[in-house]
């Protein structure tokens, strides 16, 4: 039934639309034209094609009047709660990545370098404009795992010195060891001519107060270079460590979202796990959708 109104609603305003030019009409057309305007049309109804076409009409119309209002009125519209009909919906990409579990993966609590490695290689790759196969191959590759956060890796090391007495040998990263490396180590893998900032974000649950730094970074930082036709990156380290009630900061998971805007203005957004090479459905994740939303608002 409540289909039903959206229908009838689009049929009565098209008869009203259409009642100033048929009244118009009306004023102009003598008795005599009229009857045999009048006859015309009344063979026309009786025609067996209107017959058959009628329904379909009306139903076409309904249809198209119910899809119109669903896509630029419908509440509870995951992105906006009124879409123009030029709008194109922003996409989320998940690319498979080498486990951080495997025994060569980098170690249990190896997820805040994974995000940086892999946020840092979809980048790099999506700016040389790198076969997709490729990305792939080089997301499940070990070779940079030892390099850079192996037992005697590049990025691990700098943490040790960086927190000299932290009995976890640069195990477990939190966000400003992850803006430490980007800040210092970023040229490893891309280049800095490559326009793309990094935030870490280790507590969703603070969204929406002053004490959170995701959404002024994107009003200064993302949506002034929105649709313009320059190439631009964002790297998001999504942090689970708060949901999970852990207070230590110590437990729960760090992985990457990655905005690209290409030189069209056009975006695309991409996600990787390492804790289950790729056997978590990050597609509907919450915590990146909350981003996606602030950006594409």
């Amino acid at each position: 039934m409540k289909y039903c109104k959206h229908y009838l609603i689009f049929l009565l305003a098209g008869a009203l639309l259409l009642l100033p030019v048929t009244s118009h009409y009306a004023y102009v057309i003598s008795w005599p034209n009229f009857k045999v305007l009048k006859e015309k049309a009344s063979e026309l109804v009786n025609s067996e094609t209107l017959q058959n076409i009628a329904p379909v009409a009306v139903i076409a119309l309904g249809v198209a009047g119910y899809m119109y209002y669903w896509l630029t009125k419908k509440d509870g519209n995951p992105i906006r709660s009124i879409v123009p009909m030029n709008y194109v919906w922003p996409t989320l990409q998940q690319f498979k990545v080498y486990c951080q579990f495997n025994w060569n993966g980098g170690g249990a609590a190896s997820c805040g370098y994974h995000t940086l490695l892999r946020g840092m290689q979809v980048v790099a790759s999506k700016n040389r404009n790198q076969n997709e196969m490729q990305l792939k191959n080089d997301l499940m590759s070990v070779e940079l795992i030892e390099n850079y956060f192996g037992e005697n890796g590049r990025w691990r090391q700098a943490i040790i010195q960086k927190k000299p007495n932290d009995d976890r040998h640069g195990d477990w990263i939190d966000d400003g060891d992850l803006e430490y490396l980007w800040n210092n180590y970023r040229n490893d893998i891309l280049n800095r001519s490559i326009n793309c900032g990094f935030l870490a974000i280790p507590d969703f649950n603070v969204l929406g107060t002053s004490y959170s730094l995701l959404e002024p970074y994107i009003k200064d930082e993302v949506r002034p270079f929105l649709n313009q036709p320059r190439e631009m990156f964002h790297i998001f380290a999504l942090g689970t460590m708060y949901q999970t009630g852990d207070k230590s900061r110590t437990e729960g998971h760090w992985y990457p979202l990655v905005m690209h805007q290409n030189t069209a203005g056009k975006r695309q957004y991409y996600i990787t796990d390492s804790a289950s090479e790729g056997e978590t459905n990050r597609l509907e994740d919450t915590n990146a959708w909350k981003i996606i939303d602030l950006i594409e608002q």
